[in-house]
């Protein structure tokens, strides 16, 4: 409850999802639309072999490069259950699924320049989602007649005692709150030199405090 993929048994930790371990797993039926991703398994892998940089790191590249060769499955596009949503154009009883309006949201947005937007040099995106990103996006973009982004920067998870910082589980750190009882330079000065491009973080106030101390307060 509250994810926004659905999980097949295979992708479930122990019998719940491994991003909100304190959920509960429900079971759906329903009819949906698809799309057709699995036409398109040698072309991205094709796509993949021809930009080896195409996601950074290379540690998040493996894997969905090892994902891919596993075998693609077309995704559901719609939800039928799910009243809350925009209806598909070709089908008012459904509304589409919002990781699929979502992605599109980066090509529509700069329409009106598109040729200076697109194809974008980067998307910066948390672990969570370079599936969504680096599989099905290009797909989709090519079944349109557009060009992939050029490169995926994936990032870790902030975390908060070891556990994902989400809006879902609500151990969210809200950042307007944090600079006005402490300073802005505080934080980012953390954010910036605590926690490695593509690695997870655990956030500590006290190392926080203690990071800014040593950097700015007492030397600078």
């Amino acid at each position: 409850m509250g994810c926004e993929s659905f999980k097949k048994e295979l992708d479930l930790i122990n019998g719940v999802c491994p991003d909100h371990p304190n959920k509960p797993i429900s079971h759906l039926k329903e009819k949906n639309y698809f799309f057709k991703l699995s036409k398109y398994q040698d072309k991205i892998l094709k796509f993949y072999e021809e930009n080896p940089d195409f996601v950074k790191p290379r540690t998040r590249f493996n894997e969905i490069i090892e994902f891919v060769k596993g075998g693609l499955e077309d995704f559901s596009i719609s939800r039928e259950t799910n009243k809350f949503g925009i209806p598909l154009p070709f089908d008012t009883t459904q509304v589409t699924y919002v990781w699929y309006d979502a992605l599109f949201n980066y090509l529509t947005v700069v329409q009106d320049d598109e040729s200076k937007w697109w194809p974008a040099n980067i998307h910066v995106i948390g672990k969570d989602i370079i599936r969504f990103h680096g599989i099905w996006w290009p797909a989709m973009l090519w079944s349109a007649g557009y060009d992939a982004p050029k490169q995926l920067l994936t990032t870790g998870y902030f975390t908060i005692d070891g556990q994902k910082m989400s809006k879902t589980i609500g151990n969210v750190i809200n950042p307007v709150e944090y600079i006005e009882k402490y300073s802005r330079d505080m934080l980012v000065l953390y954010l910036f030199s605590a926690f490695p491009i593509g690695e997870d973080g655990d956030f500590s106030q006290e190392q926080a405090i203690l990071a800014y101390n040593a950097k700015l307060a007492n030397n600078l």
